[in-house]
């Protein structure tokens, strides 16, 4: 259905081209039989996405944190996967090159 929608429906190629951001008619309708009555509560611009908000609340004098060079980011240890076939002692008994993780 949404593919052949593509072929005839330009405001809808146009969204998923990424031309506009404007959501197509088809999905405001889509929403409101989903939602049906609750539909009317929905707050104004609910329907809509700025994928760029973000860059908009940046100001002058706002602070962005970076690592210092030559630092590496503090990460947890990785722990061994555990795959639900096996139980630990399994593993174990196998030794640890018994299964490969990607």
């Amino acid at each position: 259905m949404l593919r052949k929608r593509l072929d005839t429906d330009k405001e809808l190629r146009r969204f998923f081209d990424g031309e506009t951001t404007t959501i197509p008619q088809f999905y405001v309708e889509r929403i409101k039989e989903e939602l049906g009555p609750l539909y009317a509560e929905l707050p104004a611009g609910a329907i809509e996405h700025d994928p760029n908000a973000w860059l908009k609340t940046q100001t002058p004098d706002t602070v962005v944190l970076k690592a210092a060079p030559g630092r590496r980011a503090n990460r947890p240890a990785r722990r061994k996967p555990y795959h639900p076939g096996f139980s630990q002692r399994k593993l174990t008994a196998l030794g640890q090159n018994a299964v490969s993780w990607p």
